[in-house]
């Protein structure tokens, strides 16, 4: 994540290139007017590990309930993102396929939302090379974010107004949606300090949605202090307020409780992982998913950056496709 002062040095660096006297986001006579754009939401997720309880609570959730709005969805297995932690090519391709499956049995429609494979769509990178910095494809008008990523989104809105001012309207400028604000940070069961984590080495720091049972009931058996993180997930499992389950919970010692939030988690995840199992043993199925969803991806993608080519001069505008006979001199 950006620190402030990374964040500050960062634009100051792409102030002087630009020579743009400002770029502050309140500073309107630096801009030039943003033209309107349809609404157009984009996020990710990357395939470092099985989904768990945290992503769904704080991410996927959401992104089913954009989707059952009708909004216009891009979402990205960002795989290339991923190779920044140490991986084998094996176990990446495994992960890529999970995390469509798990994305699907959580209840994103393919045919309501474009899931797509980032490496499958070269634009990307060729954006990410153009602007200095990583930003999405889509030309997206919404994002949504957990609370601690909010600085890179507004990163990201600097970049577009300056390329905006220096070159002309091109990017939309990203709003931020907070997803999951009551459940996007859900602690690590063995380190409450510690945000839930796919990466974290210890797999009984968290919650998997293709855990067994078994697991499950060990893993929050074995959750260190941090009674609130359970109170957090009991609550959403069950839809009950904190009051609620403070009350009737209010008899019981830490162990029998931690055995109701286990059941109580069995019973929610079951059918999704039914569904995750079933998309698993259809691999075939998801392939084409994925291949469906990264030429549509590709076709947006390929649109938008001919445009920034040419206004970076990359690209010539042809005039006439008549050919032009040259004579030797």
């Amino acid at each position: 994540m950006l620190t402030k002062t990374t964040k500050n040095i960062f634009k100051n660096i792409l102030k002087q290139f630009y020579n743009i006297k400002s770029f502050s986001s309140n500073d309107a006579n630096a801009l030039m007017k943003e033209p309107q754009y349809p609404k157009r939401i984009f996020s990710g997720i990357q395939p470092t590990g099985a989904i768990h309880l945290g992503n769904y609570l704080g991410a996927i959730a959401q992104w089913v309930k954009l989707q059952n709005q009708k909004e216009d969805i891009i979402l990205s297995i960002a795989d290339l993102h991923s190779i920044t932690l140490p991986h084998g090519p094996k176990k990446l391709s495994k992960n890529i396929l999970e995390i469509a499956a798990t994305l699907l049995g959580c209840g994103i429609d393919p045919e309501k939302v474009i899931l797509f494979q980032q490496s499958a769509v070269p634009t990307h990178t060729e954006l990410c090379w153009c602007l200095g910095c990583i930003s999405t494809m889509a030309r997206a008008t919404h994002v949504p974010v957990g609370e601690d990523q909010v600085q890179q989104i507004q990163l990201t809105q600097d970049l577009a107004r300056m390329f905006n001012s220096r070159f002309g309207n091109t990017f939309p400028i990203p709003h931020t949606i907070i997803t999951g604000t009551e459940y996007a940070r859900l602690r690590s069961l063995r380190d409450p300090l510690k945000k839930m984590s796919k990466s974290d080495p210890d797999p009984k720091s968290r919650i998997c949605l293709t855990d067994k049972p078994d697991d499950i009931v060990r893993n929050i058996k074995k959750a260190r202090p941090g009674v609130s993180n359970l109170i957090s997930i009991h609550s959403f499992v069950t839809n009950k307020t904190v009051d609620d389950i403070c009350r009737e919970a209010g008899n019981i010692n830490t162990g029998e409780y931690k055995l109701l939030v286990a059941d109580a988690v069995i019973s929610y995840i079951k059918p999704i992982q039914e569904k995750i199992f079933y998309f698993l043993s259809n691999e075939q199925y998801l392939l084409d998913i994925l291949k469906q969803g990264g030429e549509k991806a590709a076709e947006i993608s390929e649109q938008n950056m001919e445009e920034v080519r040419y206004k970076l001069g990359l690209k010539f505008k042809i005039k006439s496709k008549q050919k032009v006979k040259m004579s030797v001199l």
